[in-house]
C-alpha cells in the first residue's frame, strides 16, 4: 500500500509526463495498484479528471493541474477543467 507522499509523487509525475489529455488519464490510472486503497491525492485527482469535481485538490495540485491542462488545447474536456481552476470554481 502506497503512502500519501508516494501517491502524490505519482500524481505529479503523471502531470509532468503527460503530452496529451489522454496521456494524463492513462498516467493517473497506470499509477494505481489494483485492489489498493487510494490516497487523498489520488482520490482528488481522479474525482477532478474523471468527474469534474476539483473540491479535493489542494492549492499545489490545483495550480499544477491548471498549468498542465492548459497545454492540451486539442481537448475540450481539458480546457473546461483548466477553466474551472482558473476562474476559481473550486470548493
Amino acid at each position: 500500500m502506497a503512502t500519501e507522499v508516494e501517491a502524490r509523487a505519482r500524481v505529479l509525475k503523471a502531470l509532468d509526463d503527460a503530452k496529451t489529455f489522454e496521456d494524463l488519464k492513462h498516467g493517473l490510472l497506470g499509477g494505481v495498484e489494483f485492489g489498493a486503497v487510494s490516497t487523498a491525492s489520488e482520490d482528488a485527482a481522479f474525482r477532478f479528471i474523471f468527474k469534474g469535481d476539483p473540491s479535493g485538490l489542494d492549492g499545489e495540485l490545483q495550480e499544477r493541474f491548471a498549468q498542465v491542462l492548459s497545454r492540451f488545447v486539442e481537448s475540450r474536456e481539458a480546457m473546461h477543467l483548466a477553466g474551472m481552476l482558473e476562474v476559481g470554481k473550486v470548493g
